[in-house]
């Protein structure tokens, strides 16, 4: 499985390894108490695979679980390791987030990747254009191994990195998950957030 070259790997238990890279890129017009100017921390989260979950976690229901958790945690002030995040409102869903969170999620398990850097060398910004989504500011999370939604962004919050991405004033969201049983994690989510330009 290939990692990320300018990753940052901590070994924080046996079950849980962090990789935190710069992701986030906001333009000019983002938010100033979103993520600081320039390239900031998003960040991939792996842990090692949990059991087998039922028929509670179909893929419609699992994904709009996540949007559920995530506004929920949007909706109070909260701490993000050292720095003071205040309430945000809810993100919606995009379908053009949607797809390009979806798509990335299952190629990774597919090829058997953690990174937030495709094969082809695309980043989430390419990603989230190329599906026709004309971004001002976005923000990636990335996680694998987590078997739940809740598992998922409560890994999520939890890390700095991954908090103030999810904490950032963006508008829109899209919820990927991609599962194969032979790939080193078997699940892997992604979450991508953005805002739009709109045209005048």
């Amino acid at each position: 499985m290939s990692r990320p070259p300018a990753a940052l790997v901590l070994l924080l238990s046996p079950l849980l390894l962090v990789a935190l890279l710069a992701l986030v890129t906001p333009t000019a017009g983002a938010a100033p108490d979103g993520p600081a100017t320039g390239p900031t921390s998003g960040a991939g989260l792996a842990a090692t695979p949990g059991p087998a979950v039922g028929r509670a976690a179909r893929p419609a229901a699992r994904l709009g679980r996540v949007l559920a958790l995530v506004n929920e945690a949007r909706s109070e002030a909260r701490r993000c390791g050292r720095v003071r995040h205040g309430a945000v409102p809810p993100l919606a869903r995009d379908v053009r987030l949607d797809r390009a969170a979806g798509r990335f999620a299952r190629l990774m398990a597919r090829r058997d990747f953690f990174s937030h850097q495709s094969p082809d060398g695309s980043d989430a910004g390419d990603r989230i254009r190329r599906e026709g989504y004309r971004w001002t500011s976005y923000g990636e999370n990335i996680a694998a191994g987590q078997a739940t939604p809740a598992s998922v962004v409560r890994a999520w919050l939890g890390s700095p990195g991954h908090c103030a991405v999810i904490m950032s004033r963006f508008h829109e969201i899209g919820i990927g998950y991609g599962y194969r049983a032979e790939a080193t994690y078997q699940r892997y989510w992604v979450l991508d957030l953005a805002s739009r330009r709109v045209r005048p």
